[in-house]
């Protein structure tokens, strides 16, 4: 079989399509939650935002005055606006959470906050608008305990901003 060079060109464009597919889908913006009850009945909290995007993102929004979470005080900003876009209810009662700040370790921003909560709920109810009431193309995932083991809610585009869980 011999290959012209429109069919050669046209499978090594079909190759590189296949590798930049994942490669696009793995950089969508994406914040990732993280919610564990300790032993004593403490809630820890961490969002995970990706460092180059927040500061875009938060920048643009006004939240900060410089696209640069490297001071203390764009960090302490950022722990605020996390806390007012994230809030979580077990069987309908709100949880309270306390931000306790944020840090960046490598190419991404840890935010940190805690409550209290002495059993785990039948029904989780979660908002989470982080960088979503701004960028409407982020992605967030939120990993919450349950009875069962560990459940993985997703926000995506503008239609979800609470989902609830039940066993």
């Amino acid at each position: 079989m011999r290959l012209n060079r429109r069919t050669f060109t046209t499978a090594i464009g079909l190759i590189g399509l296949a590798f930049a597919i994942p490669a696009s889908a793995h950089k969508a913006p994406r914040v990732e939650t993280s919610v564990v009850q300790t032993e004593s009945g403490a809630l820890e909290v961490t969002h995970a935002l990706q460092l180059p995007a927040a500061q875009r993102v938060l920048h643009d929004a006004g939240v900060l005055a410089e696209p640069d979470l490297s001071t203390l005080r764009a960090q302490a900003q950022t722990a605020l606006y996390a806390a007012e876009n994230f809030a979580l209810q077990a069987d309908g009662a709100p949880v309270p959470l306390t931000p306790i700040g944020a840090e960046i370790i490598g190419a991404k921003v840890y935010v940190y906050q805690t409550g209290e909560i002495s059993d785990l709920p039948a029904v989780w109810t979660v908002t989470n608008t982080i960088l979503r009431s701004e960028d409407t193309h982020f992605h967030n995932a939120v990993n919450l305990p349950t009875r069962d083991g560990l459940q993985t809610l997703t926000f995506e585009g503008t239609k979800i901003t609470t989902l609830e869980t039940t066993e």
